[in-house]
C-alpha cells in the first residue's frame, strides 16, 4: 500500500474535496514516516489505522501487517499489562495525555502521549531510558553530596537575589543555631545571625570580590541563646553587569573547635617565643627540608640571622674547616634522626666562637616528619680551656721525650716559631743552654756574624717553615751557611742542611714544627786537610769554589722546588674552584628541580580543585537544562553535545593534572602512583605491561619518590615514542638500603657506543635523567642492543 493510499484510508473522514484530502494525507504520511519516534493512529476501538516505520521497528512487526488489527495484541511484546492499562485509559481521554512509564517486558522507560483527533486518537512514544538513568545518577549524586555534607557537619546553600531559588540544607540551619525550616532562607536571615563585629567586614569583602575567584571567609555567628560559634565558608559568587553580587553557592562549616585549638596553639606559641627569647641558649627550628623557620633572640643576635623568615641555611658564618657541621645537619634532616655537632662560627662582631648544637626530630600526629628543634650553646671558653689543658699535658710528655732524642732538633710553635723544646745535641752544637733558648723565638735566639751576614739563609729558613704550616707536610731546603757564636764571643763557620716537619693535632692542624739540622761543616771544610789539588790552584780558593758551587746548586734546586710548589698550588686552587663551581651547579639544579616540582604540584592542584570544580558546576547546570520537559529537540541535542564536550574537557584536565603532578604520588606514595601510571600508560599506548613493586609502599623521602617516579615516567615516554615495543616490564624495589628501578622493553634498541649514550630524539635525555639521579646520590645506567630492546637501571640510596 502506498503512503497516499494509507493516508486516504486514515483520513477519509476529513472534510474537503478529494484532491485536497489526498495532498494532506500524503504530506502527513511523509512527515510521520520520517519521525524518529514511534507513532500510531487508532480508531476508537483501538484498531490500528496507521503506523510509521519507527513504531513498526519498536514492536517488531511490519506496518502493513498491523493495519486493521487491535493495537493491544500488536504491542503486547513491548507494552506489558501495566503499560497497556495506562495507554487504554489515555486514549479514552478527551484531552492530550502525557506520561512516563516503565515496561517490564522491554526493560526500558518510555515517554507516551495520546492526542485525540476527531473519531481517532494518535499514540506517540519514544525511549527515554538513557535520560532516566542520567536523572537517577544525578539524583544519586546529589543525595551522596547531601549525605557527605551532613556527615561532615557541612551546610550547603544556594542564594540568588530576587528569586525564590534560595536554598539552605538542614545542616546549615543547625550550624546557624536554627531548627530546619523555622525561617525562610534569605540573605537577611543569614545576616541576622552574623556577629555584628564581622558583618560590615564581610559585606565590604563581598562588594570587592571578583567573580572569577573562589570566595573564602571565616567569621562568627551568634545563636539565639547567645552562643558564639566560628564558621568557615567556601563559595562561588556571581555578579551582575554592575559588579554587584547577585548569587552565591557554596558550603558553610562549623570550625569552632578548630578555631579554639588554633587560638590555644597561637597562645602556646606566643608563650614559647617569650620563653625562648628569655633563655640564654640559641633556639632554632627547621622544617622538613632543613630550612630555618624560627630563631629566638639569642640566636639571631649571635649570628645576625633574620627572625621568622623561612630560608635555606646560610653557612657563610661557618668556619671553612668545620663544614662537617652543615653535613651533619643535612644528614639528620634526611634521615629524620637527632642532630649533634660543634663548630666555629663568626659572630656579628666578627669574632670566631665555638658552639655546640643539638636537635631532636619532631613529627605530626600522623607520623609525618616536620623538621628539627635545635639549641646552640657558646662553648668557646670550655673549648679553649680544654685545648690549654691538652696542650699542657702533651707538652710535658713531649719535652721529656724530645730532649733525650738523638740529633740536632728543636720544637717550634707555628706562626711565631717560639722554641718550646730542644735536644741536648742541639745545645752542644750551638754552644747554648736550654734556659737561653726555650721560650724565645727562633729568629731572635741567634746572632748573625757582622763580618759574614747570612740574611738570605734566614729568609729561606723562614720560607721553609711557612710552607710546613701552610702545606702541613715536611720541607727540606738546600745547604746554607749559618755562623755560630762561640762562648768567647767569636763566630765560627757552620754549614747546615735543615729539614722541618709538622706535628698535627687531632683536628688536623699544625700543633708544632720539629726542625732538624744536619751539620755538614766538616764535609765542606774537609778539603782543607788532605786531598789532591790541581796544579796551579790554591787550596783555599779550591775550597771556596767548592763551597760556592754546593751553595749555588742547592739554591737552584730550592728555587726549582719553589716553582713546582707554586705550580702545584695554582693547580690545587684551580681544582678547588672547579669543585666549587660544580657544587654550585648541583645546588642550582637541585633548587630548579625542587621549584619545578613545586610549581607542577601547584598547577595540578589548581587544575583539579578550581577548574575541575567549575567544570562540575557546568555539567550540573547542563544536566538541569536537559531535564526540562519543554526543551526543543534541536536545543536538547546541542545541550547533549555540550555535555559531552564538558566531560571531555574534564577528562583532559584530569589527565593534564596527573601528568603535571599525580595526586597519588603526594597522597598515596610511590608504589601506588607507579602502578596507576604504568597501567594507564599501557592502555593508552596499547602495549602489554607488567609492574612489580616491593618495599616502596611506605613513604620515602620526597626527593627520592619524585626522582624514581620521573625517571620511570620519562623512560616509558621514550619507549612509546621511539622503541616500537610490544612489551614493557617495570620493577621497583627497595633492597640493601637502595631503591632500584628497572624499565625493560623489547623494542628496537640503539647502539650505546655510537650514540654516545644519547639516542636522538629523546625528550628529557639520558644526561638529564642521570643528573636527576645524581642529585639524590643515585646512579642511572642504560643497556641496549639493536633489535633486542633497552633496559634502564636506576639505583638510589635510602637513608644514611
Amino acid at each position: 500500500m502506498s503512503p497516499g493510499e494509507r493516508a486516504s484510508d486514515a483520513f477519509d473522514s476529513a472534510a474537503g474535496p478529494e484532491p485536497t484530502r489526498q495532498a494532506i494525507a500524503l504530506a502527513l504520511t511523509t512527515a510521520l514516516e520520517t519521525m524518529a519516534s514511534a507513532f500510531v493512529l487508532l480508531d476508537r476501538s483501538a484498531t490500528v489505522v496507521f503506523m510509521n516505520e519507527a513504531a513498526a521497528r519498536a514492536l517488531s512487526v511490519r506496518a502493513k501487517d498491523a493495519l486493521g488489527r487491535s493495537f493491544w495484541s500488536v504491542s503486547e511484546a513491548v507494552f506489558d499489562a501495566a503499560m497497556q492499562a495506562r495507554c487504554r485509559d489515555a486514549v479514552t481521554q478527551p484531552t492530550v495525555v502525557r506520561f512516563d512509564t516503565y515496561s517490564a517486558a522491554a526493560g526500558r522507560w518510555f515517554e507516551v502521549s495520546a492526542h485525540p483527533a476527531l473519531d481517532k486518537v494518535a499514540l506517540h512514544w519514544h525511549d527515554i531510558s538513557r535520560r532516566k538513568a542520567a536523572e537517577s545518577a544525578l539524583l544519586d549524586s546529589e543525595e551522596r553530596v547531601r549525605m557527605t555534607a551532613e556527615a561532615g557537619l557541612i551546610g550547603l546553600y544556594d542564594w540568588q537575589v530576587g528569586t525564590a531559588g534560595t536554598h539552605w540544607s538542614d545542616q546549615l540551619y543547625r550550624i546557624l543555631g536554627l531548627e530546619p525550616g523555622t525561617v525562610s532562607p534569605s540573605y537577611g536571615a543569614w545576616a541576622a545571625v552574623v556577629h555584628p563585629d564581622d558583618l560590615e567586614r564581610i559585606e565590604t569583602q563581598l562588594r570587592g570580590h571578583r567573580s572569577s575567584e573562589p570566595y573564602h571567609d571565616v567569621h562568627r555567628v551568634v545563636w539565639r541563646d547567645g552562643t558564639i560559634r566560628t564558621v568557615e565558608t567556601h563559595a562561588q559568587v556571581t555578579h551582575d553587569a554592575t559588579g554587584t553580587p547577585v548569587g552565591m553557592r557554596g558550603t558553610l562549616a562549623d570550625i569552632t573547635e578548630r578555631a579554639n585549638v588554633e587560638a590555644l596553639l597561637r597562645e602556646s606559641e606566643a608563650r614559647f617565643r617569650v620563653m625562648a627569647d628569655d633563655t640564654p641558649l640559641g633556639i632554632w627550628v627547621t622544617n622538613e627540608r632543613g630550612q630555618l623557620m624560627f630563631a629566638n633572640r639569642r640566636y639571631c643576635e649571635f649570628l645576625g640571622v633574620t627572625r621568622n623568615v623561612v630560608s635555606d641555611p646560610d653557612w657563610s658564618y661557618l668556619h671553612p674547616d668545620d663544614t662537617a657541621y652543615a653535613t651533619a645537619l643535612a644528614t639528620s634532616v634526611r634521615t629524620q634522626t637527632p642532630f649533634d655537632a660543634r663548630a666555629r662560627v663568626r659572630r656579628t662582631d666578627g669574632t670566631w666562637r665555638w658552639i655546640a648544637s643539638r636537635g631532636v626530630p619532631r613529627f605530626a600526629a600522623n607520623g609525618a616528619f616536620l623538621g628539627l628543634v635545635c639549641s646552640s650553646t657558646d662553648i668557646t671558653d670550655y673549648v679553649e680551656a680544654e685545648a690549654r689543658e691538652r696542650v699542657h699535658t702533651v707538652q710535658a710528655h713531649f719535652r721529656s721525650l724530645f730532649e733525650s732524642a738523638p740529633g740536632l732538633m728543636i720544637a717550634l710553635t707555628p706562626g711565631d716559631y717560639e722554641i718550646i723544646a730542644v735536644t741536648d745535641a742541639y745545645l752542644d752544637a750551638t754552644h747554648t743552654t736550654r734556659e737561653a733558648l726555650v721560650g724565645r723565638r727562633l729568629f731572635d735566639a741567634f746572632e748573625d756574624d757582622p763580618a759574614n751576614p747570612s740574611a738570605e739563609a734566614y729568609d729561606n729558613l723562614r720560607a721553609s717553615l711557612e710552607r710546613v704550616v701552610a702545606e702541613r707536610r715536611a720541607n727540606v731546603f738546600a745547604v746554607h751557611q749559618f755562623p755560630m757564636r762561640r762562648p768567647d764571643g767569636t763566630f765560627e763557620e757552620r754549614w747546615w742542611s735543615p729539614a722541618s716537619a709538622p706535628v698535627l693535632d687531632p683536628d688536623g692542624r699544625v700543633a708544632y714544627i720539629v726542625h732538624r739540622v744536619e751539620d755538614v761543616t766538616a764535609y765542606v771544610l774537609a778539603s782543607r786537610v788532605g786531598g789532591g789539588r790541581p796544579p796551579g790552584l790554591d787550596g783555599d780558593r779550591r775550597l771556596e769554589r767548592m763551597a760556592a758551587e754546593v751553595t749555588m746548586r742547592g739554591q737552584e734546586l730550592q728555587r726549582a722546588n719553589e716553582q713546582l710548589r707554586r705550580s702545584e698550588k695554582l693547580l690545587q686552587e684551580e681544582v678547588a674552584v672547579r669543585q666549587r663551581l660544580e657544587d654550585v651547579r648541583g645546588q642550582l639544579i637541585a633548587q630548579l628541580v625542587s621549584a619545578q616540582e613545586d610549581e607542577r604540584r601547584r598547577v595540578a592542584r589548581e587544575l583539579h580543585d578550581t577548574l575541575g570544580q567549575h567544570l562540575t558546576g557546568l555539567a550540573l547546570n547542563l544536566a538541569s537544562l536537559a531535564r526540562r520537559a519543554d526543551m526543543p529537540s534541536a536545543l536538547a541535542r546541542d545541550i547533549a553535545r555540550l555535555q559531552q564536550i564538558a566531560a571531555d574537557i574534564d577528562d583532559e584536565v584530569e589527565r593534564l593534572a596527573a601528568e603535571l603532578r599525580p595526586l597519588a604520588l603526594d597522597d598515596l606514595g610511590l608504589g601506588e602512583a607507579l602502578r596507576r601510571h604504568v597501567d594507564t600508560w599501557g592502555r593508552d599506548a596499547k602495549v602489554e605491561t607488567d609492574i612489580h613493586t616491593r618495599g616502596v609502599d611506605d613513604r620515602l623521602p620526597e626527593p627520592i619518590e619524585t626522582t624514581v617516579y620521573r625517571v620511570v615516567q620519562e623512560a616509558l615516554t621514550n619507549v612509546r615514542r621511539h622503541a616500537g615495543a610490544s612489551r614493557v616490564s617495570v620493577v621497583v624495589e627497595q633492597r640493601d638500603g637502595k631503591v632500584v628501578a628497572v624499565i625493560e622493553d623489547d623494542g628496537t634498541g640503539f647502539d650505546t657506543a655510537t650514540a654516545a649514550l644519547e639516542p636522538p630524539g629523546w625528550h628529557l635525555g639520558l644526561s638529564t635523567m642521570r643528573e636527576r639521579a645524581t642529585l639524590v646520590g643515585g646512579r642511572l645506567d642504560v643497556e641496549s642492543v639493536i633489535g633486542k630492546g633497552t633496559a634502564v637501571y636506576l639505583r638510589v640510596p635510602v637513608g644514611g
